[in-house]
């Protein structure tokens, strides 16, 4: 879901998995979250769809009411991962992508595709409302 402010994105994806879906199923909420940064394109924010609230299984993920939000298959990718906890900041997220791409070049291993071009990943855990340490990666992928 293309986002300005984090709020946006919460609220737009927490909707979809309370109900509001073409089939009107409640999905059980997923870790991480997933926040997409590319300085060519909108910041999207993404989450990954698992099973019913009530446990049984979904053959298909219900399409979203909400026309800004899409469903995407994912996978298939190889990526490099730095976790760090704390507030992912702007500047504490941009700190912990260079140390990656540091330490990525000491390896001999090259950035793939957007991330070449300065995109990259955010994935949080943990609950929204807690005021305890959050833990947070920095994904890119690379090439083999």
């Amino acid at each position: 879901m293309p986002y300005e402010r984090r709020d946006e994105g919460y609220l737009g994806l927490g909707a979809y998995f309370d109900g509001a879906n073409v089939q009107g199923l409640r999905l059980r909420q997923t870790q991480p979250v997933v926040m997409r940064f590319n300085p060519k394109v909108t910041k999207t924010m993404e989450l990954y769809v698992g099973s019913r609230q009530d446990g049984e299984s979904l053959e298909a993920p219900p399409q979203p009411k909400d026309g800004r939000l899409s469903l995407e298959v994912a996978g298939g990718e190889v990526a490099a991962v730095l976790r760090f906890e704390g507030s992912a900041t702007r500047e504490a997220t941009l700190r912990a992508v260079a140390q990656l791409k540091d330490i990525l070049a000491s390896d001999g291993l090259m950035l793939a595709g957007e991330e070449a071009a300065g995109a990259f990943r955010l994935a949080q855990y943990g609950p929204l409302n807690s005021l305890s340490t959050r833990v947070n990666e920095v994904l890119l992928r690379v090439q083999l």
